[in-house]
């Protein structure tokens, strides 16, 4: 059996053991507050669609200057979120730190949208199966200003969207959604009102007739007394 690498030794994408250059790294600035974060280059562009393509020669030209390359900046992306996308690129395991129901709801909610902007359909499909295996243990809804950052970052269409409708169909109390119906995005409402006319039972012109017959009650004129 031949000894271990010394630590001169420089592993590298050649060596058939590793699946990536481990010498290759990329800075990326999180946040406003552009903390940086130095992440392997094959490893985070093996996930993310984004930053394959800013890795590419033809952005990576862009980033160059005095033949040093420029960080990719996230400014939009909170800290927190970036660390568990950290950790996701090197264990494919998505880690949320808060034990609260909610937000650990909200957590995952705000991971997806990050899969979203990293272009990362892996990490998207991850983040659904964590939310769909935890519907039963869930007893809140997401707040209207959660719903909202969603709505706000996610394209027409989008599964997590859908997610938020059908459970807010299925799981959701009366009560509390009328109380904050005033918060809640437009287009959620639009897209609510879409979802249960689908799923109204479809009825006859005659039990139809006789429907709104039964529930109209004629004015009586107290109202103006």
């Amino acid at each position: 059996m031949s000894a271990p690498p010394g630590p001169a030794t420089r592993l590298t994408k050649a060596d058939p053991c590793f699946s990536y250059d481990y010498n290759n790294t990329v800075s990326v600035l999180v946040g406003k507050e552009e903390q940086e974060f130095t992440v392997h280059k094959d490893a985070i562009c093996a996930k993310s669609k984004f930053f394959k393509a800013a890795c590419s020669e033809r952005w990576s030209g862009l980033r160059s200057s005095g033949g040093k390359q420029k960080p990719i900046k996230l400014p939009e992306t909170s800290v927190r979120d970036f660390q568990t996308y950290v950790h996701w690129i090197y264990t494919s395991q998505i880690e949320v730190e808060s034990e609260v129901a909610r937000k650990k709801q909200k957590d995952y909610l705000y991971v997806y949208i990050l899969g979203d902007v990293l272009d990362d359909y892996q990490l998207r499909n991850a983040v659904m199966e964590k939310l769909m295996s935890s519907l039963e243990m869930l007893p809140t809804q997401p707040r209207p200003t959660t719903i909202e950052h969603v709505y706000q970052h996610t394209p027409v269409g989008s599964p997590l969207r859908k997610l938020l409708i059908d459970r807010r169909i299925n799981r959701g109390s009366r009560a509390e959604f009328i109380a904050d119906v005033e918060q809640y995005p437009v287009e959620f409402i639009q897209e609510l009102a879409l979802a249960l006319i689908s799923k109204a039972p479809v009825v006859s012109k005659k039990d139809f007739a006789a429907s709104v017959k039964s529930a109209f009650k004629p004015e009586t004129g107290d109202a103006d007394v």
